[in-house]
């Protein structure tokens, strides 16, 4: 994949999506173009884990992996309905495997569809369930709640100065430092993106990010519980920017959070496999961003 493939992608997973939709059911909802700055993050930074398929010069097909120290994410991988059966995704798959392979993974991961065929794919490749992925949405005043920071508890309204305490945390929980994402994220070009944390005299406790349109994520801190200050933080801070509505992707392992926004009243919508090669990070007190695992 080169920087000149990334528009494409956005159509093919549209037409991926959709097909999926409709497999299962449901009607696909009105889509407009938009294309998240992840995907060309995930190009610049890990180059080798990035492909397209083409058939005679057409894009019919792409992945994209990155690693983290030993681990290794499968964070897209979609095929147009149209060539389904031709041995596409297989081949994405191999390729974007090998570079994980050619540095050392340990960890091999990824977030499924709920399409048997993708599911059946990454089995065969070593990958097998370790949770479901729910995402969640709901009124975001029915989160202000929850237990504001307590007194002894410094806010941090801006998590760019505290990079190093982050890469801590990150190591800790997820299992590698992700310093490149979290720069992205503090930097990001499509939409806008805030940053905040907790510290008191016993240290770092730890961080969120929301955005404009009221997405949650990434979200990470010492222990289960220390997320219900965070998970506030970010209502306060949206809902001081007249946000309304805002959405999270949980995975199950993560009951606390599951079960405050639950009580919260928010809706569970359609599941996605969250699969490993083995079970690793300690996602009951780190909350990715999403299914891309950023």
């Amino acid at each position: 994949m080169t920087e000149a493939d990334v528009p494409v992608t956005g159509y093919i997973r549209k037409a991926a999506l959709e097909g999926l939709e409709r497999e299962q059911g449901r009607t696909p909802q009105p889509w407009q173009p938009f294309l998240g700055a992840h995907f060309g993050h995930l190009l610049r930074h890990d180059p080798g884990g990035s492909w397209i398929a083409e058939i005679e010069g057409l894009a019919v097909g792409y992945a994209q992996a990155w690693m983290r120290g030993d681990i290794w994410f499968l964070a897209q991988l979609f095929v147009q309905p149209e060539v389904h059966g031709h041995g596409v995704g297989r081949e994405l798959l191999r390729l974007a495997q090998d570079y994980g392979r050619e540095r050392g993974a340990r960890i091999f991961a990824v977030v499924a569809s709920g399409s048997p065929v993708a599911q059946s794919l990454y089995m065969r490749a070593g990958m097998y369930g370790i949770a479901t992925g729910y995402r969640l949405s709901g009124d975001v005043k029915s989160l202000l709640t929850l237990p504001e920071p307590e007194a002894n508890r410094k806010r941090i309204v801006d998590c760019a100065g505290w990079l190093d305490r982050i890469d801590q945390l990150d190591a800790e929980l997820f299992g590698a430092t992700r310093r490149v994402d979290h720069e992205h994220y503090l930097n990001r070009s499509d939409v806008k993106s805030h940053s905040f944390g907790l510290t008191s005299d016993s240290g770092f406790e730890g961080y969120g990010y929301v955005d404009e349109r009221g997405w949650i994520g990434p979200l990470a801190a010492t222990t289960p519980r220390g997320q219900f200050p965070l998970l506030r933080m970010a209502a306060d801070d949206l809902a001081s920017r007249g946000v309304e509505e805002a959405s999270m992707w949980v995975p199950s392992l993560n009951h606390a959070v599951m079960g405050a926004l639950l009580n919260a009243g928010w809706k569970a919508l359609p599941v996605t496999n969250f699969m490993s090669s083995e079970p690793f990070g300690k996602f009951d007190r780190y909350q990715p961003s999403g299914g891309l695992l950023l």
